[in-house]
């Protein structure tokens, strides 16, 4: 599984390579895994935690190799693609900083050493590998298409017993990828409403999706990045979560 993995960041890697300069967050880089490959016996079915693509903390793109992607860029031209060995959710557990994580700790602030265990039984990966500074860059179409193509083989391969979507659009986007002759829709979307601000918006949503003879929960929850706005909802998401996962982590 392992090889696998790493080959498949090298195909990434070769795939962004070609398109050096053609677009304006080229310089940004891509990211494929956030963690290591934890099932590498098959024996545990993984969580995959699955944003949309990952940002940059650039203010704007540039011709310049990203910060953000300068210690990856170094590996892979030295032709090394292996993955990290710590889930990157865990290696910046303390770094409030970093928005996502904040969330996560936010909405499992009472439990945290279960929050803990959940990363450490996880992978992590984005819908589309490669950076930008906003979700509607120009990121080529080919590109899109490649990733999408290439996170439907992540899921077959890794046979995740809960895919959790980062944002409840990304879930819908995932929801609809996961059509075709390799997966089935078992049961319907279920969401709950909330209002915010005026306006109705979804905390969570939860289907189940079936491939090679397995059952997969697929999970959309509102952005952990945002779980300050939502102060007043997050425990139910919690509790909503907790019921749904404490089956898997032990």
């Amino acid at each position: 599984m392992e090889k696998w993995a790493e080959g498949l960041v090298k195909e990434v890697y070769s795939q962004w390579k070609e398109y050096k300069g053609k677009y304006e967050c080229w310089a940004q880089g891509f990211g494929v895994f956030y963690s290591p490959i934890v099932n590498e016996d098959k024996s545990v079915k993984p969580i995959l935690i699955i944003g949309w693509n990952p940002g940059s903390s650039d203010k704007e793109c540039t011709e310049q190799i990203s910060k953000d992607f300068k210690n990856e860029f170094k590996k892979y031209e030295n032709g090394d693609f292996s993955l990290p060995t710590e889930h990157e959710y865990l290696d910046y557990w303390k770094d409030d900083s970093y928005s996502i994580i904040r969330g996560w700790k936010s909405i499992f602030k009472d439990d945290e050493n279960f929050l803990k265990r959940v990363f450490k039984n996880s992978v992590k990966t984005n819908v589309i590998f490669f950076r930008s500074k906003r979700e509607k860059d120009d990121i080529p179409e080919k590109l899109i298409k490649f990733s999408l193509e290439k996170t439907k083989e992540i899921i077959k391969q890794l046979r995740p017993s809960v895919i959790i979507a980062e944002g409840v659009t990304t879930f819908d986007k995932i929801e609809k990828l996961l059509k075709g002759k390799d997966f089935k829709r078992k049961k319907t979307q279920l969401c709950l409403p909330i209002e915010y601000k005026n306006r109705r918006c979804r905390l969570y949503c939860k289907t189940t999706i079936a491939t090679n003879g397995q059952d997969i929960s697929l999970i959309g929850i509102y952005h952990p990045s945002y779980a300050n706005t939502y102060e007043s909802q997050r425990d139910k998401l919690y509790k909503f979560l907790k019921e749904e996962l404490k089956q898997i982590i032990k």
